[in-house]
């Protein structure tokens, strides 16, 4: 192996002993109990948007109960409680209303109480303001910080999370002249260690003063976001790219489930091959491009594999059509890429 046969036992050694540790815990798993799953991380209702909400799934097969409390004079919630039957999905509705309110800018915490767990969303909403959009359309969040560079009034530095397929927006009092930004994003184990590439964007944009822009923090087709699903043994450990310079060695544990498990972000090759090894032993899956999978190589593309079939269940790109092309972000890591989108709140 490319890593060295010292390497290679002690990681087969490690995996021996992970696999033990994790195995009782597993067995004790309740495959039926409730399982809450929320779509959203934050809320943004603009400058003229009344409804909005978020979705809550319950990926167990047992009732998910739920109750959605919130101290925000502005905002209803139209089925602040209730069940999630199994294996099933409900719309929770939020209304804004800006009667009486002045010119400004508006936020508070909504609390989702569940019997599986809690989660907390940021809610925003706007009054009359200039308002700058930025757009996610990958598969992690992204960490978003955003000033003025004091050319106009707000000289606040924001930050903001953007959840996947989401966005957020930032409002001022009258157009900012220039703005500066600088986001990033990367997939995570789950003790919250880096997978994969780190993706940044940063730079300027000068702003239009009659136009409210939206920016899409796109993934350029250089890189690709992996996903598995692994309803076999246990991998450990995981190589993408394997054999070529972008080699990038994973060693993570990739414990059996019928969910896609959101890897990370790698660079896109003719000739990307994914390599797992069942954990403690030698033996191996092997995945490679215009085998297994096919990489369309555009902006925001994707793949998943899986382990049962050993081959791809979902392919999917963004093509971002219709949008005027405004500044690729060179020299940064991962190459991000920003486009300008239409108006709109």
């Amino acid at each position: 192996m490319k890593k060295g046969a010292i390497y290679f036992l002690a990681t087969i050694i490690a995996g021996l002993v992970m696999v033990m540790l994790h195995s009782g815990c597993k067995k004790s798993l309740d495959k039926s109990a409730a399982s809450a799953v929320v779509d959203r991380i934050s809320m943004h209702f603009g400058n003229g948007r009344i409804y909005n909400g978020f979705t809550l799934g319950n990926s167990g097969e047992d009732i998910l109960s739920y109750q959605v409390t919130e101290e925000i004079p502005w905002l209803e919630v139209a089925n602040p409680g209730g069940e999630v039957a199994g294996q099933s999905t409900l719309e929770i509705t939020c209304i804004a209303n800006r009667t009486g309110l002045t010119q400004g800018n508006y936020s508070g915490n909504l609390t989702l109480l569940t019997s599986s767990g809690e989660f907390t969303l940021d809610v925003y909403m706007n009054v009359d303001m200039f308002l700058v959009t930025f757009i996610n359309p990958v598969y992690t969040t992204i960490n978003l910080r955003l000033d003025t560079m004091l050319i106009s009034p707000d000289t606040n530095r924001f930050s903001r999370n953007i959840g996947k397929n989401d966005s957020v927006q930032f409002g001022f009092f009258r157009p900012p002249g220039i703005i500066t930004y600088y986001a990033q994003t990367y997939g995570r184990y789950t003790d919250s260690t880096q997978l994969g590439e780190h993706m940044e964007w940063k730079g300027q944009q000068f702003i239009d003063q009659n136009k409210m822009p939206r920016y899409s923090l796109d993934v350029s087709k250089a890189f690709f976001h992996l996903s598995i699903i692994n309803t076999n043994e246990v991998l450990n450990p995981l190589f993408v790219n394997a054999g070529t310079q972008y080699e990038k060695l994973e060693n993570i544990f990739l414990f059996q489930s019928s969910q896609a498990l959101p890897i990370g972000y790698y660079h896109a090759l003719e000739n990307t091959v994914i390599r797992a090894f069942v954990a403690g032993e030698s033996s191996t899956i092997t995945w490679s491009n215009n085998g297994q999978f096919e990489l369309p190589f555009t902006i925001n593309q994707a793949v998943t594999i899986d382990t049962y079939s050993n081959d791809t269940t979902l392919k999917k790109s963004t093509s971002m059509k219709n949008r005027c092309f405004l500044q690729q972000n060179n020299g940064f890591k991962g190459e991000g890429v920003i486009h300008l989108t239409s108006i709109s709140d």
